[in-house]
């Protein structure tokens, strides 16, 4: 696991201002453009009395120099009757410039105590979508991925079959964009998905919620979904895009969660591109076409539930190993495992509910214990992995789920605050960080 957020905290100097500084360049990479952001880190200590903030942000601004962050809190350090308060700014200038030099100095002259910060040290994680290619690439073969108790375990043919498609896949890169290979399914392969389609479809136009039922119309008449043919990653992202700046990237299997969420910051779903055994067509282990398909794909055409999506993504961005089990437990209880109340009947919106018959069933029987909407309680609350879920969380509208899993990011305890910038698909930070990964 990695390792929980480290931070540096600088003595201050009282008599001396240092000026050299610590450089530290981070690079910002979009889909088309490539941005280069230097900042330096500063921690000015001044007397608390009114007017103190005006006092350096003139300074640097007459300058010329932009302050990307501000933030302060009361200092530990005091001199008789007089109190301190400690400002932590960062500074965008231009490489050998010498505007801030000119500003230093007039904060020396005016009596105003300087140190350079270091960077704080988080996770690394995907800064654009060229990022994602680090990631997913390594995972173990069929034959190891599989557990002895997996339906494919012992048939040698499965297991080639799953690994010809991880190698399909590793070939994708994110500069290619919409141009995402083609999977040749097998008939034995469509066999599986039209059984499982045939009995699937009338109970998700039963018991899952509006915004699904609309989607999966629509999803038969312009992406092409129906029970004779397997659809395509490729076709869903292009429709996805269109809808909701949502791309589906096929992956070679499971990722951390970390990585996973990661990816959801940039609205890229992590998606595999094979299909469960043929022996057990209602059940799988593990997510396949059928679960990121039917499961996941229909609902992230409704930008409001993309949105929550990205929400809990970009929370896990630099987030400690703690927070990324939180925000997973949510993902479980949500996007996995969601139901919701409308027109006073419970309505299905979780993936694995909706790829899975039985489980449909059962979660609107009555028998399983309904919990109201709470992410603080969902983020630690105990789940199974492997056995059918006996409680389950039950959301309010999408918008509302959106506002509230904002407010919870907001409360996770980072140095440094991250925006997604649309124009670019890119992630920018409003601080001086380093990134370590493992």
């Amino acid at each position: 696991m990695l390792k929980k957020n480290l931070f540096f905290l600088n003595k201050i100097n009282k008599v001396k201002i240092n000026i050299s500084l610590f450089i530290k360049k981070t690079n910002i990479f979009s889909t088309k453009t490539k941005l280069t952001e230097e900042k330096v880190g500063l921690l000015l200590k001044m007397e608390n009395k009114p007017g103190v903030l005006a006092k350096f942000a003139n300074i640097f601004a007459n300058n010329g120099v932009n302050l990307s962050y501000i933030n302060s809190k009361p200092s530990k350090f005091y001199a008789e009757e007089k109190k301190y308060i400690d400002f932590f700014i960062d500074c965008e200038f231009t490489l050998g410039s010498s505007n801030l030099q000119k500003a230093l100095n007039e904060l020396k002259e005016k009596g105003i105590s300087i140190d350079i910060l270091e960077s704080d040290i988080v996770p690394w994680f995907p800064k654009n979508k060229h990022d994602l290619n680090d990631i997913g690439r390594e995972v173990l073969s069929a034959g190891e991925q599989l557990s002895s108790d997996h339906p494919g375990f012992k048939d040698e043919i499965y297991r080639k079959r799953r690994e010809d498609i991880v190698a399909i896949s590793n070939k994708y890169n994110m500069e290619d964009e919409l141009n995402i290979p083609i999977i040749t399914y097998t008939e034995e392969e469509k066999e599986v998905w039209k059984y499982v389609w045939d009995r699937l479809i009338p109970l998700l136009k039963k018991h899952a919620c509006e915004e699904v039922r609309e989607n999966m119309d629509n999803f038969i008449k312009e992406v092409g979904f129906s029970g004779n043919d397997i659809p395509q990653v490729k076709d869903i992202s292009t429709y996805l895009l269109k809808k909701t700046n949502t791309i589906f990237r096929p992956v070679a299997g499971l990722l951390s969660q970390r990585e996973f969420l990661n990816g959801l910051a940039l609205r890229v779903f992590h998606s595999t591109q094979y299909i469960r055994h043929k022996s057990v067509p209602l059940y799988t282990p593990e997510p396949d076409i059928i679960h990121e398909f039917l499961g996941h794909s229909i609902l992230f055409a409704n930008k409001d539930f993309a949105d929550f999506s990205q929400e809990i993504g970009l929370a896990s961005l630099g987030a400690s190993d703690e927070d990324i089990v939180k925000l997973g437990n949510i993902y479980w209880f949500t996007i996995e495992f969601g139901l919701c109340i409308q027109k006073g009947e419970t309505k299905i919106y979780g993936a694995g509910i909706l790829s899975s018959p039985s489980e449909i069933e059962w979660s609107i029987s009555g028998k399983p214990k309904l919990h109201d909407f709470d992410l603080n309680k969902m983020a630690t609350f105990p789940y199974s992995i492997t056995d059918i879920q006996t409680n389950y969380f039950v959301a309010p509208s999408f918008a509302e789920m959106k506002r509230l899993v904002i407010k919870y990011g907001e409360n996770i305890k980072k140095s440094f605050n991250v925006s997604y910038n649309i124009s670019n698909s890119c992630i920018e930070i409003d601080r001086k960080i380093k990134t370590i990964k493992k």
